[in-house]
């Protein structure tokens, strides 16, 4: 039920185009792929800019293992259930089913369509019962119901809302506890697993190294959080490369590209953050 939502090779040539655009320089014709070609410190492309070697890594970065699989699994388990309650549900309210983030991921294809017609079931008897929050708020307490056949707790929510939000059916995920630890993990691994090639090139070929964090979660990452979480992931490690980026790919068009740091800037400083770019004009550099 899962595919990788990373787009590696886009990733890095919107980097690329905008350290064109900054610097006013441009790529070179012939880029390799030491990853491809066995080198002893792998990384995914290098290639001049100007007149400067670069040596690029990417990593997808999800703030705890299986995220952006389990939004995948989500995402289809869900949409079924929504297609079905369109204009069955009371029309004047917004409906929000609550989910445990990570309640998707262990649910095998045979058990989908016994959890999608159980939620159905019980999303249209207890809908018009439910007492209607104010638009931005809940009613309190919040109940967690567990259905026979759905092996996660569900909190159905009924909320009075702007015209364009009436009648909608949404799914939205609750974030662990601990998140934020989970997310200085994540790029703890990362920081571990990609920062030694990038320096290795830069000690044997004085190359510039750019590490490309892709962020492809809606609701539980920002560049601040990343920003954040990467400070504390690499304050013990001497072998950082030069520059690290965030291109945010949330959506499908366009994307951003935001600059966690690199030489005398930081995210905070005007101009590092939210370059715009049209996705459909990128390429896919390293074909994944």
């Amino acid at each position: 039920m899962t595919r990788s939502r990373f787009n590696e090779g886009k990733a890095l040539d919107a980097v690329i185009r905008h350290i064109e655009a900054r610097d006013g320089v441009q790529r070179g014709n012939n880029p390799r792929y030491p990853e491809r070609e066995g080198h002893a410190a792998p990384v995914e492309l290098v290639c001049t800019i100007g007149d400067e070697l670069y040596a690029f890594e990417h990593t997808g970065i999800e703030p705890f293992p299986n995220q952006i699989a389990d939004e995948e699994n989500s995402r289809r388990l869900f949409r079924r259930v929504s297609e079905r309650l369109v204009g069955r549900l009371p029309p004047k309210e917004w409906f929000q089913l609550h989910v445990p983030i990570g309640a998707t991921i262990g649910i095998r294809r045979n058990e989908v369509a016994a959890i999608q017609a159980c939620i159905e079931k019980w999303v249209l008897e207890i809908a018009p019962t439910l007492p209607i929050a104010p638009y931005g708020r809940y009613v309190l307490p919040i109940i967690k119901t567990t259905l026979p056949e759905v092996p996660f707790a569900v909190t159905l929510h009924r909320i009075a809302a702007p015209t364009f939000f009436r009648g909608r059916f949404d799914v939205l995920h609750l974030a662990p506890n601990d998140i934020e630890s989970a997310r200085r993990d994540r790029l703890r691994k990362a920081c571990h697993d990609k920062y030694p090639k990038l320096a290795a090139w830069k000690l044997t070929d004085a190359a510039r190294t750019v590490l490309v964090l892709e962020d492809g979660d809606i609701q539980l990452t920002n560049e601040q959080r990343i920003y954040e979480a990467l400070v504390d992931a690499e304050s013990a490690r001497t072998d950082a490369p030069d520059e690290i980026y965030v291109v945010n790919t949330t959506i499908d068009n366009p994307w951003w590209v935001t600059c966690i740091r690199r030489t005398g800037k930081t995210y905070f400083d005007e101009g590092e953050r939210f370059w715009e770019v049209d996705s459909a004009t990128l390429v896919a550099l390293t074909q994944r």
